[in-house]
């Protein structure tokens, strides 16, 4: 055994023998005493003196042990005592030379109080010495024979006191020992069991507190839930636990066999995750999202279901889908309103312009000052007014996402920069303008872009350039960085505020507005630049001055 077990050991016996070494006192002093008395009796006055100082001595002995409860002591003194007091016995022969019995008694006693080991050694002591007492004479007239019988005897007992007290402390050691391991297996299951009683609280804390309703299944069969789902059902607990888990869904949802498919899946250890409709115990519906979770419990198969409320986000998710249509359909309406309006506007105008050019070419050599003015006039109004309706439906369709944008292989300077500066020649050398371009680029560049949206946005911007230039020049310029091909235009023209510009590009905007202004405009010119070149991955920049002029610069991404 290990060293704290051996001395807890010899901690209990000597606890054990302390009660024992009581007892023996008490007997050994009645004992000694009437056999004090009978040897005063007798006239063995010598024997009974020996035997009352043996009385005094273990008077005094048991009120030592008694107060101090320590019985180290004890227990050395009472086997030399002991085995004093037997030699003196065997020595004198008491009556009938009885005394040498009493001396069989010294190895159970002292093998008992002090060990088999030591014991022994004490016996052989005790044997050595009875011998030499024997040899010197100082015994009673024992004859050989019974001397041989006593020693024969004698050595019998110490045998078989040595084996039974070597017996006696394996079984006592054995049964410690067991103890122990009882003792700490009692302490083991105490802690786990104190442990699982934490843990089955914690669980059920959570249980308990959880916002969502929480039942037990086994089976379809409901066997617990925690207080949030009686307030979500509305139903008493009596009322609830007399339900079947199907029992619990509106007849509008899922069939029983598809929830019984879902039971079983979920017991095979596959998470189950599904939407269905369950009916209050007063009548009213309300959609939830179901989770099925099987618990690893020994017995039946049981399931963990959480059921959480998503009317409101149901309802929620419906407002959305209808304002959704509603907006589309509003939007749709407002695309086939524009539509309409173009056509209507767009066909009058065409007309007046046809025959206003017809009426130019009939009286052309007969038109002088005003008049001729006046044929122009109508032309540029008209012009401004088919401006204003296409940038109100290209706004139109891609707010809409009526527009859809074709994607192809552009040469930006051949399909798109060269017929812009073509189209608006005539405009700039109206206003007196330098209509400038400059390609920087060394081999011919392709961008994959929308062409309509590109040639609009280009067009768009040469266009507010000559619009917002009163003298000078405009010029467009092509150059390539890195994996970049960009786009610049530049004027001389009125520029703009610096505050200005980070309103550039919203709907109906001008640095200058009210009637006092002084170019016209709808505002809606450079809202649809950028809109197209969002349309195309394109990054557009401005930088103006008041007084300078301005530059637009749009990055495309030539891969």
């Amino acid at each position: 055994m290990a060293k704290t077990e051996t001395t807890l050991l010899e901690d209990d016996n000597t606890l054990k023998k302390f009660v024992i070494v009581q007892k023996i006192l008490v007997v050994a002093i009645l004992l000694i005493s009437i056999f004090g008395l009978s040897a005063f009796v007798n006239g063995k006055y010598f024997l009974g003196i020996i035997e009352a100082l043996i009385v005094v001595f273990f008077l005094i002995l048991l009120i030592q042990v008694n107060a101090t409860k320590n019985i180290k002591q004890s227990l050395i003194l009472i086997p030399i005592l002991c085995g004093t007091f037997f030699i003196f016995l065997f020595s004198d022969g008491v009556v009938d030379f009885s005394g040498h019995l009493w001396s069989l008694l010294f190895p159970a006693v002292v093998m008992y109080l002090i060990g088999s080991q030591r014991g022994l050694f004490a016996c052989v002591i005790y044997a050595a010495v009875t011998a030499v007492v024997y040899l010197i004479g100082l015994t009673a007239d024992y004859t050989s024979a019974f001397i041989f019988r006593y020693f024969g005897a004698f050595v019998a007992m110490t045998l078989m006191s040595f084996y039974m007290e070597t017996i006696r402390t394996k079984l006592q050691e054995g049964v410690f020992s067991k103890n122990k391991e009882l003792t700490e297996t009692v302490e083991q299951l105490k802690m786990k069991d104190l442990a699982l009683k934490e843990i089955a609280q914690h669980y059920k804390t959570l249980f308990d507190s959880s916002s969502e309703a929480v039942l037990i299944l086994r089976g379809n069969k409901i066997v617990n839930f925690n207080p949030v789902t009686l307030i979500l059902f509305g139903c008493k607990k009596g009322d609830l636990i007399k339900k079947t888990f199907q029992n619990l869904f509106a007849q509008n949802t899922d069939s029983n066999f598809k929830i019984e498919q879902k039971i079983i899946r979920a017991n095979s250890g596959e998470k189950i995750v599904f939407y269905g409709t369950f009916k209050k115990c007063y009548g009213e519906n309300f959609h939830a999202e179901i989770a099925l979770n099987k618990l690893d419990w020994s017995g039946e198969d049981t399931l963990l279901c959480n059921i959480r409320d998503i009317t409101n986000q149901k309802n929620a998710e419906q407002a959305l889908v209808h304002a959704k249509e509603k907006a589309e359909n509003s939007e749709k309406m407002k695309g086939d309103f524009l539509a309409q309006m173009s056509h209507e506007i767009r066909t009058p105008i065409n007309t007046i312009l046809n025959y206003t050019s017809l009426l130019k070419m009939e009286f052309e050599d007969k038109l002088v000052g005003e008049i001729e003015g006046s044929f122009v006039s109508i032309q540029n109004a008209a012009n401004r007014l088919l401006r204003t309706i296409d940038m109100i439906l290209g706004i139109s369709e891609i707010e809409s996402g009526a527009y859809t944008a074709r994607y192809e292989k552009i040469d930006l300077v051949n399909q798109v920069v060269i017929p812009v500066i073509n189209e608006f020649k005539r405009e700039a050398l109206q206003k007196n303008i330098l209509l400038n371009y400059k390609n920087e680029l060394k081999d011919q560049i392709f961008i994959f872009a929308d062409f309509y949206s590109v040639y609009q946005l280009a067009a768009n911007l040469i266009h507010n350039s000559i619009k917002y230039t009163l003298e000078g020049s405009v010029t467009l310029s092509v150059l390539q960085k890195d994996d970049r091909t960009e786009l610049i235009i530049s004027d001389t023209g009125i520029g703009m505020a610096e505050q200005y510009l980070p309103h550039l590009f919203k709907k109906f905007t001008q640095e200058e507005e009210g009637y006092t202004r002084k170019f016209e405009g709808s505002g809606l010119g450079l809202a649809l630049v950028k809109q197209y070149s969002d349309v195309n991955k394109a990054v557009i920049s401005v930088a103006s001055k008041k007084g300078i002029g301005t530059t637009f610069t749009i990055s495309f991404n030539t891969n």
